[in-house]
């Protein structure tokens, strides 16, 4: 009974306990591949220009068809000059096949036709790798967002805790005559901001974890339990801003799909204007027709034929609907080239400031951990100075509040370190500095 017990009370546990596993960063990355509305919907997007694709080559091969027919005919008898009378009252049964063989062999939008579907199928691949990295660095930032607010969690009740620590010091001194009431009410004052700090503190990890279940498409309310307990252990050279945009103008997303509507949008030029050429095809046809009759088999037919043609056909007239498609045409291509030059300017800003704050970011985390270590060893000779009476009760606040001051920035410059890491990857389209694989498709 006991052990049954036991059992049950294991399985009930084992969904808690495998449901709290610790997630790597890679994993949430996983994840959110997995289940982010926007990578399905970006992979469904390839599949669909796929299916174009292969529509849009369909059109170059034979076009194969069949028809068939059974049943019944009734026609009635006449007489020839008034006297001959010609045909049956009886109704015959009929059967019937035709076999049709249609190759294109000319046609002016045929290619062009098959050029755009190619673009559009490259655009959805695009689109995806657009949606991949836009993923990327959210997990990223909700990631090391929540590492971030479980440090300033902890850095908060540590200082609450130094400034406790430190009240009961002073009001010991107090009791000793060595303190002024002055200096309680002081520490007393730190103590309550501490203790605001803190409960801020609080709220921040928990909309932190939120944020990241949101990211991953997991319940809001999900445990959140990271494998990742530190921010950053190391520091990359980061590369120049002219690599970069080399790099972006490669790889972007953004520029390959401006590109490739660029060409989609020559190649409707060239389907807009093959309206003035004629559409040649070879048709070859196999047909069977057979009636029958019971009683009168004289009038049975058995008739197969077959015919092989090259068929033309010219528009030449459509009531001006081929001048404005090609109106259409040129007027889409010289909006994209007009627009062509602000594009490109807007990428080299945008991968210009992600490279700017990635070196900004790798200069902050240097200058902060010397902060660290200086206001940690000021701390400590405050502390000791205090305690021997040297040091004032300000001189201990300020030094308290130093170090916590320098221990915030620390952290703040790691995860903006992370973030604009991510950030480079975004807008280069490449994974410069990686944090995991993405899904190839």
């Amino acid at each position: 009974m006991k052990r049954c017990l036991m059992v049950g009370l294991i399985l009930t546990l084992f969904p808690i306990i495998s449901y709290s596993e610790e997630l790597s960063l890679k994993n949430a990355l996983d994840i959110a591949m997995e289940k982010s509305p926007a990578i399905v919907s970006a992979r469904e997007g390839v599949t669909a220009a796929d299916g174009k694709l292969g529509q849009a080559f369909g059109t170059l091969l034979p076009n194969l068809s069949a028809t068939g027919q059974i049943g019944q005919a009734y026609t009635r008898p006449y007489k020839f000059a008034g006297l001959i009378e010609i045909g049956t009252e009886e109704t015959p049964s009929i059967t019937g096949y035709t076999l049709t063989l249609a190759q294109p062999l000319f046609n002016g939008g045929l290619f062009p036709g098959l050029q755009v579907a190619e673009a559009g199928y490259k655009i959805a691949k695009e689109n995806y790798n657009k949606a991949s990295f836009d993923l990327l660095y959210n997990v990223v930032n909700t990631y090391y967002g929540v590492l971030k607010a479980s440090k300033m969690n902890e850095l908060s009740q540590d200082t609450l805790d130094m400034s406790r620590s430190h009240l009961k010091q002073v009001k010991a001194m107090l009791e000793a005559g060595t303190a002024t009431r002055a200096d309680v009410l002081r520490v007393e004052v730190q103590v309550a901001n501490n203790e605001v700090r803190l409960m801020k503190a609080d709220n921040a990890q928990v909309l932190a974890k939120d944020a990241f279940n949101n990211i991953l498409g997991r319940d809001l309310e999900s445990t959140v339990n990271l494998s990742e307990k530190e921010i950053a252990a190391e520091v990359v050279t980061p590369k120049t801003n002219k690599e970069c945009q080399a790099l972006a103008f490669d790889n972007k997303p953004e520029w390959k799909i401006f590109r490739m509507n660029k060409q989609i949008n020559s190649n409707m030029q060239s389907v807009a204007y093959s309206g003035y050429l004629p559409s040649l095809a070879l048709v070859g046809t196999l047909s069977g027709n057979k009636t029958q009759y019971v009683e009168n088999d004289i009038y049975d037919s058995d008739i197969n034929s077959r015919t092989i043609v090259a068929s033309a056909q010219w528009d030449l007239f459509d009531g001006f609907a081929r001048e404005g498609r090609i109106k259409e045409a040129n007027a889409n291509l010289a909006a994209l080239e007009a627009n062509e030059e602000s594009i490109r300017n807007g990428i080299v800003l945008e991968v210009k400031d992600a490279c700017l704050n990635l070196e900004s970011a790798v200069k902050m985390i240097k200058t902060a951990r010397k902060a660290v270590a200086l206001a940690q060893e000021n701390y400590r000779i405050s502390r000791e100075r205090y305690r021997t009476g040297a040091g004032s009760n300000l001189e201990m606040i300020d030094a308290q509040t130093a170090y916590a001051e320098a221990s915030t920035n620390l952290f703040q410059a790691q995860f903006d370190y992370q973030i604009a890491k991510a950030r480079v990857n975004q807008v280069v389209g490449l994974d410069v500095y990686p944090f995991s694989p993405k899904e190839a498709i």
